[in-house]
């Protein structure tokens, strides 16, 4: 009898184990983190236009903390401030941004988004966008 229930649990267990694992092993859906701008989408193309000077590893950057408060750069602007979220909703609620004239790659593009007003995200696996019209938006990659 008690060798019975001992088979009977067994596979009880693996299948806690193992949705246990699969847990851990889900990726953080949270815009918590450093992010690298890689891109400019469109959703009505599904095309992305890829970001000039990617080679730079400081540029096209953002990082959104737990307590509300983001920061980021450009290729030689400074943005800043605080932020909320509901539900897909992303709403600057204080925004500062360094006005110093983008001279190369797509610094000047990248600051208009976030003067423009991006108004929602949608983060899957290792990716965020950022939309800031009904079809276009900008394209993150989650930054180790």
């Amino acid at each position: 009898m008690l060798r019975k229930k001992i088979l009977l649990l067994i596979p009880c267990l693996l299948t806690i184990i193992w949705m246990g694992c699969k847990e851990d092993s889900e990726v953080n859906q949270s815009i918590v983190g450093s992010w690298k701008c890689v891109g400019f989408g469109d959703t009505k193309t599904n095309n992305v236009k890829e970001i000039e000077l990617k080679d730079c590893e400081e540029c096209y950057t953002m990082t959104f903390k737990e307590d509300g408060t983001f920061s980021g750069r450009s290729i030689l602007n400074i943005l800043s401030g605080e932020y909320e979220i509901f539900d897909k909703e992303l709403i600057f609620t204080s925004f500062f941004l360094t006005e110093i004239g983008e001279i190369n790659g797509n610094g000047s593009k990248f600051t208009d988004v976030f003067t423009i007003k991006i108004f929602q995200c949608e983060i899957k696996k290792l990716t965020l966008k950022l939309f800031y019209s009904e079809t276009e938006f900008l394209l993150f990659n989650r930054l180790k």
